[in-house]
Formats: C-alpha cells, structure tokens, sequence
C-alpha cells in the first residue's frame, strides 16, 4: 500500500512538472515509475 500511495505522489509531481518543464519531467516520470515496477 505505501508503494502504491508513493507512486500516486509521483505522478502527480511528475505532471506538475511536465506543464512548468517539459520533456525532463516525462523522462523522470517514466524512471520513478520503473524503479517502483522493480521493487
């Protein structure tokens, strides 16, 4: 539950990012959510 409730966190930081940046916040977007697949 604790994985699930960090990634919700990080896609919504993610996409705050992407409407400030651009193409850097997909980039990390898509890292954050490979490492949480991993773990």
């Amino acid at each position: 539950t604790s994985h699930r409730i960090q990634t919700d966190t990080i896609t919504t930081s993610a996409t705050t990012t992407t409407d400030n940046g651009g193409g850097n916040g997909n980039e990390k977007s898509s890292m954050s959510i490979e490492t949480n697949d991993d773990a």
